[in-house]
């Protein structure tokens, strides 16, 4: 028996079958000639590599060879770049075995993968965006009986034991295994078109990936600071792309009574929505932080998935004057899981005007990127672990950016800002956020 536990397959010809085996073909000098061995081309190199057409090793952040040259190394990040290339036929054979449980999994789940389906069915569950109800009794029923989704509640389970215990190599590896079916089965579900599908299955890969994305913050495996001008954020596109796919599922009219049917609706958010229209106008954010903007308020909100891509500014008001009212004594803790809701799709409704901003480092879409992620830090981050790490990192990288590269019009919001979210410069100069639980400062 093969290490890996499944026996060996052997054909045996029938009786009087012919048996005549063709002769092998030689070279000159009588040698049979090597045969190359088939293989995938990997489609998923930096972009360094990619136009010097040689191997890259896909090592994140960095690959070697661009380490090797002290060259800044950048990878596409559109969700079909990100998906790796795998044919239906071999996604197939190679994981679904014949059972919808995979053969890389075992006979149903290994040890390793119980641990961490027990771990989501108790532990992460509860900590994702519309909570336990859509996640341990909707979802976790439906990987039972499908290899990606599976993968996908086990890719998000390994990555929420990364965030407990971030030094233990051995949560970093069960996320990249996972991670990596994930990405090519649901590259491969989506190649296949709508037809005859789970609409449920579509959308909770994509729900599981945004929040993978959010508890990662450069789509790699180092929390440390990053250079804005080489690798600015790319959570708004790649959180659009998914919300597309999410949002063309659940508009299709043969969904009718999915598990994401109400969570992915107005409603979700409306006790959040009530609150923040009940409170007083006490602190004018508009002046104080964005009073050199050029862009025209509209009063709207948005919403978390339906409705148009509302101004950033618009957008991120309601989230302002919720910590506003935190700062001044108001309890929101009731109101977390629907603030986690707006929080997580917030990237996903900016306009491509405002991507483009944001990856050419415009001052103006930089404040607000700023302001958005400095919010999400002292609203969820002590509740929230896949908002922690991200909304530190980005927005004292955003913060160090801005510092480093001044613009006089911006200087004064910049001040105020900094000022208000408390931050200030280590022993190295770096720009560090004030906690969580730290004072507001009076403007």
């Amino acid at each position: 028996m093969p290490p890996d536990g499944n026996f060996g397959v052997f054909a045996i010809s029938k009786t009087g079958e012919s048996q005549i085996l063709a002769a092998p073909r030689v070279d000159d000098l009588g040698r049979e000639p090597r045969q190359r061995k088939r293989h995938a081309k990997s489609r998923a190199g930096c972009l360094s590599c990619k136009s010097s057409r040689v191997k890259c090793d896909e090592i994140r952040p960095a690959c070697a060879r661009c380490a090797a040259r002290n060259i800044p190394c950048q990878y596409e990040f559109s969700i079909m770049s990100m998906l790796p290339k795998f044919s239906r036929q071999q996604l197939h054979h190679q994981r679904f075995g014949a059972g919808s449980v995979p053969k890389s999994l075992g006979l149903g789940l290994d040890l390793p993968s119980l641990r961490l389906m027990h771990h989501f069915d108790h532990y992460t569950s509860p900590t994702l965006a519309f909570g336990s109800i859509v996640w341990r009794d909707g979802v976790l029923p439906v990987a039972l009986n499908n290899e990606v989704v599976m993968h996908a509640v086990l890719m998000i389970a390994a990555a929420h034991q990364r965030s407990l215990s971030p030094h233990n190599a051995e949560h970093n590896k069960s996320m990249s295994y996972h991670l990596d079916l994930t990405l090519s089965g649901f590259r491969d579900l989506l190649s296949q078109g709508t037809d005859g599908f789970n609409h449920d299955i579509i959308i909770a890969c994509a729900m599981l990936l945004v929040h993978y994305a959010w508890s990662m913050p450069f789509f790699a495996y180092e929390d440390d600071k990053i250079d804005m001008t080489s690798e600015p954020d790319r959570l708004l596109k790649f959180a659009a792309g998914l919300k597309t796919v999410m949002k063309t599922m659940k508009e299709d009219k043969r969904y009718t009574n999915g598990i994401f049917k109400a969570p992915m609706s107005y409603n979700s958010i409306d006790q959040f929505r009530q609150f923040e229209e009940s409170l007083a106008e006490t602190f004018v954010f508009d002046d104080i932080f964005f009073s050199a903007r050029t862009m025209t308020l509209t009063n709207y909100d948005g919403c978390c998935i339906e409705g148009q891509d509302f101004n950033a500014c618009d957008r991120l008001t309601p989230l302002l004057r919720t910590m506003d009212a935190v700062s001044k004594g108001r309890v929101i803790h009731h109101l977390i899981p629907q603030i986690q809701v707006y929080t997580l799709f917030w990237p996903a409704k900016a306009s491509k005007d405002f991507e483009e901003d944001v990856a050419d480092n415009k001052t103006e879409a930089l404040v607000i990127m700023l302001c958005f992620y400095a919010t999400a830090w002292r609203l969820l981050s002590e509740d929230v672990w896949w908002a922690k790490s991200r909304t530190k990192v980005m927005c004292e990288s955003i913060y160090q950016y801005l510092d480093n590269n001044k613009d006089p019009i911006w200087e004064g919001d910049i001040e105020n800002v900094r000022r208000y979210f408390g931050f200030a410069q280590n022993s190295a100069g770096k720009w560090v956020i004030g906690s969580p639980g730290s004072r507001f400062a009076e403007i």
